[in-house]
């Protein structure tokens, strides 16, 4: 399943063919200019120009060049990538591996905004304005990875108007909600779990995550709620 479909079922109309490729031509970030990136570039000005064909064969080649663009600079990456699309304002961006701390991965973009996870679940963001500046998952990775029905407690901390950080108390309930596949712009696949988590806090806050949990316990592909200014962002692996 396509990240960029997932994200059309709420607020966002994200078209389905502006996967990775988009992020190195706009929406806010400037491209890094390692090797790799000014084929992305490459490819998504041939995506714009498939989108204006007319020809279906012209099409067609214009949309096989882009993939192998694609799958070209993903392969000269030498750092883990992940794609990162934010729900409420379509914005996009590559993420590389920016940093390790013991089970927190932090992933960077290049105008420094960093999403970090354990497990691949988001645990803290900054720069994105509304940030979630740290979050205690307790039991409820175990339930994720594990692919596993319960209940378990979360805690989100966000910022208050006076800059102090504010605990919100989630009771969640987890459930796995049937088998999917998740496909990635290289052309990888990966048969994994939908793993769906339900939370709500005594202000009658509910959110809903959702996580695709292969056997192993990855997480190739989630939604992932962060504020409620920021809303949700999607994740998906581009490189291991």
């Amino acid at each position: 399943m396509n990240v960029c479909r997932i994200i059309q079922s709420r607020h966002v109309r994200i078209v389905a063919a502006l996967t990775f490729v988009a992020v190195a031509a706009g929406c806010g970030n400037t491209p890094d200019k390692a090797k790799g990136w000014e084929t992305l570039y490459e490819a998504y000005q041939d995506q714009q120009a498939s989108r204006k064909s007319k020809g279906g064969s012209a099409g067609g080649e214009a949309a096989q060049k882009q993939a192998q663009s694609i799958q070209k600079a993903i392969a000269s990456s030498k750092v883990p990538l992940k794609l990162a699309v934010l729900e409420e304002t379509q914005r996009t961006a590559v993420l590389i591996r920016f940093a390790q701390n013991g089970p927190y991965t932090t992933w960077r973009t290049s105008s420094r905004q960093t999403v970090t996870t354990r497990n691949g679940i988001v645990t803290g963001t900054r720069g994105l304005g509304y940030d979630l500046m740290s979050s205690d998952l307790g039991t409820a990775s175990s339930m994720i990875t594990g692919r596993r029905s319960g209940q378990a407690n979360r805690v989100y901390r966000h910022l208050s108007g006076e800059n102090h950080e504010v605990p919100m108390l989630m009771r969640c309930s987890y459930s796995p909600s049937g088998s999917d596949t998740v496909q990635l712009p290289t052309g990888r696949s990966y048969s994994a779990t939908k793993m769906s988590e339900r939370c709500e806090n005594d202000d009658g806050l509910k959110i809903r995550n959702t996580y695709w949990v292969t056997s192993g316990g990855a997480i190739p592909q989630s939604i992932q709620w962060i504020s409620p200014e920021v809303g949700k962002v999607a994740l998906q692996t581009l490189k291991e």
